[in-house]
């Protein structure tokens, strides 16, 4: 009689559960929280497509279904499940079963493993831009799960949102099937230590760790949906849902914020950065501190930059023969300055390290006379200039009015839009600095009552490497790829021109970066039509000044000699001058010289 009332007890506390009212799971499966789990979209259909991560056969388009085949199966105990969706897991164990031990006792050992990286810290990293890479040119965001130290360790991980793209893939072809979601993409979880060699070592790429302040339960919540979305299948698109839309997404489970909200159609990872850096939560801010890591680069160049002439020369002659170690002009240096010369040259060996042309010869001779000085701290490289969410903000539109001399003469009112941009002139705060990239810009002007296109940038990118120090192994090649469309010449505005241009060069930066010189050679293709008279061969130099008071400036010419055509050859003057006035507006005068003048007067706005 007592094992038959103990039976039909423990039936009645498992029918609760196993029949839930239908209102009871119509709730849950609304809440905004079970949405994200599932990566509802605003068209109501999940953005995972591997069927396996459903375990209704209608799961990717109905919450209530696959919510209750979840529960289904937790009631069963059924292993497989509680394994793999720890974040369903995590959040039905508050709302549902209001037990958080309920499933305590079922071993997960893999997971268990996987998440005891997190259980201390979750933080945001963002890695600087990088043009090697198309996906990575405004900058790059992953997860970081583990220990609040500032080790390189492999007590931590990091949670990655990539495109599978194919090694030789072009940047044309890629930004074309990004564009129409031709990639699968996944989020992957690897050792931290991995992630700061490709970026900081192989790369050379800056890192910022923006640590977050979570509770206990928010962290199981996040690292249990984490898991479960690992290796699931997803569509890459260039524009908006890109790695920076599906790191934001991951933090759509705590749902106190809206972390994937903004105005714009397209998303960047300096926009994202800005809008979590304002986020509070618990009372408090969610971003409590801020880790910079340089990459072997800036480590060499900020020493480097530290160092006077006499340094700068005693490097280069180590360099040049690394007897010179032992030699009189070294040992009279005062000890701050040995230490300084040491400190840097160790930073170049591993930097050549970093780019494959080792010297561990000169490496190891180096270290050991560093350790013949008294023990000091190795020399700060010094601070970052900017923190990528200190900057501007990413799009640009602007106003100009310009006046035209030569057979054209006329003015000009111009109003231009850059939806995911920078320059030369305005560079920095994680961007590649010195360096442009625009895609999507246009401009529009009107003359004497007439509307027409005055350039089109579809992807206008320029990498201006610095080499700052000059040495053996830093004198990497700058580069600049154009496609789009732009007016013949300065007095013309009528013949709009297609545009594809390539060059290769050298840049060469000085008085610690405030100045950098650089020249060009290139092809290229521009005419009203295409044909054969259209290739052209260039040639260019110019100069670059940074300057104090948010002032900065560029002079560029140029020279374009067109196949069979030499009506056609051109010698182009262009310069421009920038004034920051507030962090996210500006004024700009240009100067332009080609077949005519014209003088223009803007002014800018970022948002």
């Amino acid at each position: 009689m007592l094992r038959i009332s103990i039976a039909f007890l423990f039936c009645i506390l498992v029918s609760q559960h196993a029949y839930p009212s239908n209102d009871k799971l119509q709730i849950l499966s609304e809440h905004p929280i079970w949405q994200a789990l599932l990566v509802i979209n605003e068209d109501g259909h999940s953005d995972i497509n591997s069927k396996a991560f459903f375990l209704s056969d209608h799961g990717n388009a109905d919450p209530l279904a696959e919510l209750a085949a979840t529960i289904k199966r937790f009631d069963t105990f059924d292993v497989e499940s509680i394994c793999k969706f720890r974040g369903r897991l995590a959040w039905l164990s508050r709302v549902y079963y209001n037990d958080v031990k309920r499933f305590s006792h079922i071993p997960c050992k893999q997971y268990d493993q996987w998440s005891e990286f997190g259980r201390a810290d979750i933080s945001l990293v963002f890695a600087s831009g990088y043009f090697k890479n198309p996906a990575s040119y405004f900058g790059h965001i992953l997860v970081k799960v583990g220990s609040d130290d500032l080790s390189y360790g492999l007590d931590q991980a990091s949670i990655n949102f990539g495109a599978r793209i194919p090694p030789d893939e072009n940047m044309l072809a890629y930004i074309f099937k990004g564009l129409f979601g031709q990639y699968v993409a996944t989020y992957r979880s690897i050792d931290y230590f991995s992630s700061t060699t490709t970026y900081g070592e192989m790369d050379l790429r800056d890192m910022w760790e923006y640590r977050l302040k979570l509770s206990d339960s928010d962290r199981e919540l996040m690292l249990g949906h984490i898991w479960e979305v690992l290796q699931e299948e997803y569509t890459y698109f260039f524009i908006d849902k890109n790695c920076v839309y599906r790191i934001a997404e991951l933090f759509s489970v705590l749902g106190e914020h809206n972390f994937l909200e903004t105005a714009k159609p397209w998303v960047t990872p300096q926009d994202y950065l800005q809008s979590m850096v304002d986020v509070t939560y618990d009372g408090q801010k969610l971003v409590t501190g801020i880790h910079y890591r340089p990459s072997r680069q800036s480590n060499l160049y900020g020493k480097y930059n530290q160092t006077d002439h006499r340094e700068k020369r005693q490097i280069h002659m180590i360099v040049d023969d690394i007897v010179r170690l032992e030699s009189e002009e070294f040992d009279v240096l005062p000890l701050n300055s040995k230490y300084l010369v040491l400190d840097t040259l160790l930073d170049y060996y591993q930097y050549r390290e970093a780019i494959g042309k080792p010297d561990n010869v000169s490496y190891q001779r180096v270290l050991e006379k560093r350790y013949e000085l008294p023990i000091a701290p190795s020399v700060s490289r010094g601070t970052p200039d900017s923190k990528p969410h200190a900057g501007r903000k990413s799009s640009y539109t602007y106003m100009r009015i310009s006046s035209i001399d030569g057979q054209h003469g006329s003015n000009l009112f111009t109003i231009g839009m850059r939806p995911a941009y920078y320059d030369a002139l305005d560079s920095g705060h994680g961007h590649v600095k010195n360096s442009t990239l625009i895609m999507g810009g246009v401009e529009v002007s009107s003359s004497n009552g007439r509307e027409f296109i005055e350039k089109m940038d579809l992807v206008k990118v320029e990498s201006l490497r610095i080499n700052s120090t000059g040495l053996p192994g830093d004198r990497a090649r700058s580069w600049s790829l154009t496609v789009g469309a732009e007016q013949s010449n300065a007095s013309c505005i009528d013949c709009l021109a297609f545009l594809l241009s390539a060059d290769t060069g050298y840049s060469k930066s000085y008085l610690s970066g405030a100045f950098v010189v650089s020249g060009f050679i290139g092809i290229g293709l521009k005419d009203t039509r295409l044909r054969q008279q259209s290739a052209f061969a260039s040639a260019s130099a110019g100069v670059i000044a940074n300057m104090d008071f948010g002032i900065s400036m560029r002079l560029k010419l140029s020279y374009q000699d067109f196949y069979n055509d030499s009506e056609k050859d051109t010698e182009d003057k262009r310069f421009e001058f920038r004034k920051a006035l507030t962090k996210n507006s500006d004024l700009r005068l240009q100067y332009e010289n080609n077949h005519g003048a014209k003088y223009g007067l803007g002014f800018g706005l970022y948002w």
